[in-house]
């Protein structure tokens, strides 16, 4: 009996100091926990500012430029490289302006006067583009891709009509938006591109019937005059007018057969006929050249006509000195207007 009672006490204490050691381990390893340093990986993502781009003209016209109608011929060409350094995604423009020396502000409010300037713009999604509506064209116009801030473009163009002549300089701009959304602007610039004259009819002046007109001596019973409108002209500056004629004939079936040719005395002689501008210019030979005998009433549209073209009005004489070999019927010629540099 004794036996037995000693080992169930035995038994009490092992289990008391299990415990006494398993409440200790506990308080050890919490303390622990309270006393280690933590490290964690804190993180930021850095935001510039925009930048301002760059933008350099590479190339540009170093001849003439030459109008025609009702754009020029020739394709002409202005390169540009645009940078910048927050990517070329954030650029938000990209004009080329060419302007009138003495017309910058064209620049400002494109797609104005054609006479005075001319824009074109670069956009990503659209492409390139003219600016209003006007007979400059785009010709297949290039952009290049350097890398992920830079692109190369190639502005390639043909020219209105009304281009005016004289000295242009052209722009380039680029632009991005600060974090209030106004424009920072670049821009560089290529000056003192000429472009020539351009005079050009674009519907022929209607013919003319002088009417009767008696041989004499003087102007009220020998001159017929025609006031009339030359035709729709079409002039990039300053121009003038003028005259040419062939000798006025008589024809029958198609056969010359009496001839007046062109004379410039007064009083007119005999079997000859004379035109000219109103009562003091006169033509005073047959087939009359343009670029020899330049004659001139008129100094013309200066600031250029509208792409359309415009008119002007003409006043022509024609003094008759006598000696047609058929009275009464009908003698003509060919009578040419020009359009040329004032």
């Amino acid at each position: 009996m004794m036996k037995k009672r000693v080992v169930m006490i035995a038994l009490k204490r092992n289990v008391r100091r299990v415990g006494v050691v398993g409440v200790g381990a506990l308080a050890v390893a919490s303390a622990a926990l309270v006393l280690a340093p933590s490290a964690q990986a804190d993180t930021f993502t850095p935001v510039n500012l925009p930048s301002t781009p760059t933008v350099v003209i590479t190339g540009s016209p170093t001849t003439a430029v030459q109008p025609a109608y009702p754009r020029s011929t020739s394709v002409y060409e202005v390169d540009a490289t645009v940078t910048n350094a927050d990517g070329f995604d954030k650029v938000s423009g990209i004009a080329m302006c060419w302007y009138l020396q003495g017309n910058a502000s064209e620049c400002d409010s494109p797609g104005g006067d054609p006479r005075l300037s001319f824009v074109m713009t670069y956009d990503t999604t659209l492409g390139f583009n003219v600016v209003g509506t006007n007979n400059y064209q785009n010709a297949s116009s290039v952009a290049t891709t350097t890398d992920s801030t830079s692109r190369d473009l190639a502005f390639k163009f043909k020219v209105s009509d009304v281009m005016t002549a004289g000295l242009w300089n052209v722009k380039a701009v680029a632009s991005t938006l600060d974090l209030s959304l106004n424009p920072q602007i670049a821009s560089d610039e290529d000056t003192g591109i000429t472009v020539n004259y351009f005079g050009y009819y674009g519907q022929d002046r209607v013919a003319e019937d002088f009417g009767d007109i008696l041989e004499g001596n003087t102007p009220d019973q020998t001159s017929g005059y025609k006031v009339g409108v030359v035709g729709t002209l079409i002039a990039n500056g300053n121009s003038k007018l003028s005259l040419s004629s062939t000798d006025f004939t008589h024809k029958t079936n198609g056969v010359v057969d009496d001839t007046l040719g062109l004379s410039g005395n007064f009083p007119t002689e005999s079997g000859k006929v004379r035109l000219g501008w109103g009562t003091n210019v006169y033509v005073p030979s047959s087939e009359i050249s343009l670029s020899n005998v330049p004659q001139s009433l008129y100094s013309l549209f200066e600031n250029g006509t509208v792409e359309a073209g415009e008119t002007a009005p003409y006043d022509l004489s024609l003094a008759y000195g006598g000696g047609a070999a058929f009275p009464n019927t009908q003698y003509s010629a060919t009578i040419t207007v020009a359009i040329g540099k004032y």
